[in-house]
């Protein structure tokens, strides 16, 4: 492919990131031109069939545009003229950013970069080299990480597209007792970029249950500023999970550990960017709640303890997510409270669920109507579990078999949700041959045995909000982590050590393990208190009373869970929250 050479109007300088490096500017090249490029690159069937589908065309259009090229010798002409079409139903002013989203969400990430790069006009001058190179590092992270998502909250197999399957959640400014207003998309990024009489919005907190979908709204936000969707005037977006953050001087440190490599831009370089573009940068921390801080007092050692008090990058907007108890932490605190404005994310309405129903079905019609019929007439379904994204989700994988369809029908709990979806793994797990030919009840034995055997694990993670796992952490029932792995329960990740380990311990990679979603952890956590019931009653007594009542609203759904169990230690928990009940009144 021929190189395209650089114009007057080029806005990005280049770093040396070697993505900046072959960037070609556009600014003066007809559209149709770019079409034509990208047509002519594009030679397999599979390609073209990718970014159609990409682009939103069905197989029979794509089918006869594919046929089209091979009728005509081979050339590109019926792949230029699905872009045409395309086009055709975009506007001058989106078509860009459009196509490059399109060719992102379909894995052509060097024709998007070649073709489409995506400058902010005027800034790149102010822009050190460093933080220019930054930038791309993170754009192509948040493309590589959230560009497809698990549609199972507990199978890393599933995975779609998150474009295809997002659907908007409802979000809500104010608390309750306060007067709530509804706030859409794009109306939170004009929010946080409205100057008002009493200064920019610079602290905000959205508070959701557990599955509402909050982690996915970070991932949207994340994904569509790197596809170049929505806020090109923020230079530098970052998104770091609570649950990862660990105590650092620095804020730059914890965004540089997702970059092990890189040795030529340090954290503090970071934190001074930072400090002198306030405006230019957006942080999105995810999931306080499952953090291990302590932001009651202040600790200037500890970057992120500062920013969330406010103390530090205070005319920067910061963003989090947290469930209700979470919260807590920053309202009993006058001197923090007084710099977060509240909202909520509620979940789906009943006509976002029906939607995000049709794009889970998107070749099945017929399974989405009916499952949607289903839910319309199922009042606990509907009320209690549909409007939770992750509930909604687990009941569309149920809904994929006869088995779960026939199942469901008698459902009405959170945790008979959970069961018969974990069951279902174990069936998957016990199912598939296996090198040793263990049977069939051998397997569902086993991978029965690995959740008893990390119940306690799970707990005692719970404890001390430990939600990711090293090897050590895991060294007294690793092989049940294994299984537990390919059930699908936990899920491994390995990744490149950090320096100061490849030095020190001369490992290359490390494995941590974790469960895909803390409410799945919580779950395993009550099997561990239910067999403790049985084996040390005093144990678990002193437990219940001590840690889970105590603290009720972080630990109310182990406490849920664990009295799902029934029988004895199902009436022991109810009956201690129901007396803890009466001595508050």
């Amino acid at each position: 492919m021929a190189k395209r050479a650089r114009t007057e109007e080029m806005t990005e300088p280049p770093s040396d990131d070697t993505p900046s490096k072959r960037m070609s500017s556009v600014a003066n090249v007809d559209f149709d031109d770019i079409l034509k490029e990208i047509a002519k690159a594009l030679h397999r069937d599979s390609d073209i069939d990718d970014l159609g589908k990409a682009l939103g065309f069905g197989p029979g259009e794509i089918g006869r545009k594919t046929a089209q090229n091979e009728k005509q010798g081979g050339n590109y002409m019926g792949t230029l003229d699905l872009l045409r079409m395309w086009r055709n139903g975009q506007t001058p002013t989106t078509e860009k950013a459009a196509l490059r989203s399109a060719l992102v969400n379909a894995r052509f990430d060097n024709l998007a970069d070649q073709y489409l790069s995506t400058p902010v006009p005027g800034d790149d001058e102010a822009m050190p080299s460093e933080m220019m190179k930054l930038r791309e590092q993170l754009k192509r992270r948040y493309r590589k990480k959230f560009g497809q998502i698990k549609t199972s909250p507990v199978d890393s197999q599933s995975r779609t597209l998150l474009q295809h399957i997002y659907v908007s959640l409802v979000l809500m400014l104010g608390l309750e007792g306060e007067k709530e207003e509804p706030i859409d998309y794009d109306g939170l990024f004009k929010f946080i970029k409205t100057d008002t009489p009493t200064g920019f919005v610079t602290r905000l907190a959205f508070i959701g249950e557990a599955g509402v979908g909050k982690s996915t709204l970070f991932a949207k936000i994340a994904l569509d500023w790197a596809e170049g969707k929505i806020l090109q005037e923020i230079n530098l977006l970052f998104l770091e999970s609570f649950r990862e953050i660990k105590e650092s001087e620095f804020f730059g440190d914890t965004v540089m550990a997702h970059f092990p490599d890189d040795l030529e831009i340090e954290g503090e370089q970071v934190d001074a960017y930072v400090r002198k573009n306030p405006r230019k940068v957006l942080i999105l921390l995810d999931g306080l709640d499952e953090g291990h801080i302590d932001i009651k007092k202040p600790d200037s050692n500890d970057a992120i303890v500062s920013i969330v008090r406010g103390e530090r990058f205070i005319d920067t907007p910061v963003v989090i997510t947290t469930r209700p108890f979470g919260a807590d932490q920053i309202k009993s605190t006058m001197t923090i409270n007084d710099h977060y404005t509240f909202g909520k994310v509620k979940g789906f309405t009943k006509e976002n669920m029906a939607t995000y129903i049709e794009n889970f079905f998107k070749d099945d019609s017929q399974s989405a109507s009916t499952h949607i019929n289903f839910i319309d007439t199922n009042q606990v379904v509907s009320e209690y579990m549909a409007p939770f994204p992750i509930f909604c989700c687990m009941i569309c994988c149920l809904w994929k078999t006869p088995s779960g369809r026939e199942n469901i029908q008698t459902m009405e709990t959170f945790s008979q949700l959970l069961k018969r979806l974990v069951f279902s793994l174990q069936e998957q797990y016990s199912s598939k041959r296996n090198e040793l030919e263990e049977s069939y009840g051998s397997r569902m034995n086993k991978a029965d045995e690995s959740m008893k055997e990390l119940g306690c694990i799970a707990f005692q993670g719970l404890l001390v909000k430990q939600l990711i796992f090293d090897e050590k952490a895991l060294d007294s029932c690793i092989e049940a982590a294994r299984t537990a792995c390919e059930v699908g329960i936990l899920s491994m990740e390995k990744r490149p050590a950090p320096l100061q380990i490849r030095e020190s311990q001369r490992k290359q990679f490390i494995q941590e393990f974790s469960f895909p979603h803390k409410l799945l952890q919580e779950y395993i956590a009550s099997f561990y208190l239910a067999s403790l019931f049985h084996k040390d009653r005093q144990e678990f007594n002193t437990i219940l009373a001590n840690t889970l009542i105590k603290n009720y609203k972080e630990f109310r759904y182990v406490l849920y869970f664990t009295a799902a169990n029934g029988g004895e230690v199902g009436k022991l928990v109810l009956e201690t929250l129901c007396n803890e009940e009466g001595k508050s009144h």
